[in-house]
């Protein structure tokens, strides 16, 4: 269930889409908009399956490792998406930004 919420909130990414650089924006909103359900599902519902030590630290709160559980693999992929995009943004800019639909 917890996949259904997170994934669905990178819907929140559209409501950018009309200001400038609004897909950057909502790419880094969506992302974050994940990240916090992520944090809050994994500290609360995931909780019993907290480890004793990770990343070389004793694990006393689910809230701090839940941040850094989700932190290590979001922030690389929010990043690896701002690159990419801003790699693909010139020539595919058409897609990006629907363009291509229009009449």
């Amino acid at each position: 269930g917890d996949y259904i919420v997170a994934f669905t909130v990178l819907g929140v990414a559209g409501l950018f889409h009309k200001y400038k650089n609004g897909f950057f924006i909502g790419t880094v909103v969506g992302s974050l908009a994940r990240f916090l359900v992520a944090w809050y599902v994994g500290a609360v519902v995931w909780v019993e399956y907290l480890p004793d030590t990770s990343f070389g630290r004793t694990m006393t709160s689910p809230w701090f490792y839940s941040v850094l559980y989700n932190g290590s693999y979001m922030l690389p992929s929010i990043v690896l998406c701002l690159v990419l995009f801003a790699v693909l943004y010139k020539p595919l800019k058409k897609y990006f930004t629907a363009a291509d639909l229009s009449v």
